[in-house]
């Protein structure tokens, strides 16, 4: 009975994370779309956000940014690869 709680437990304790991974991929899709909406500020938030959660899943998407027509959105991309380490 015993080794079947510390399995339940441990078990229990690996769900949060799943959840947190699904959620954090769920989110840096979104923003990673974002960074190809029509409005500048959107892209710009996009790359503010993905700057600031810090995958580095995100840096393709941001190199794509550099050449964005915006200077914001080029500025933005550029701040998000420096905070990410890229």
């Amino acid at each position: 009975m015993r080794i079947l709680l510390v399995v339940l437990a441990a078990s229990l304790a690996v769900v949060p994370a799943r959840t947190a991974a699904r959620v954090q991929a769920a989110t840096l899709g979104a923003y990673t779309r974002d960074l190809a909406a029509s409005d500048a500020a959107t892209r710009v938030a996009a790359a503010c956000a993905l700057g600031a959660i810090g995958d580095p899943a995100a840096t393709p998407a941001l190199v794509n940014a550099l050449k964005d027509p915006s200077a914001g959105v080029r500025e933005q991309a550029a701040w998000a690869l420096g905070a990410i380490g890229k």
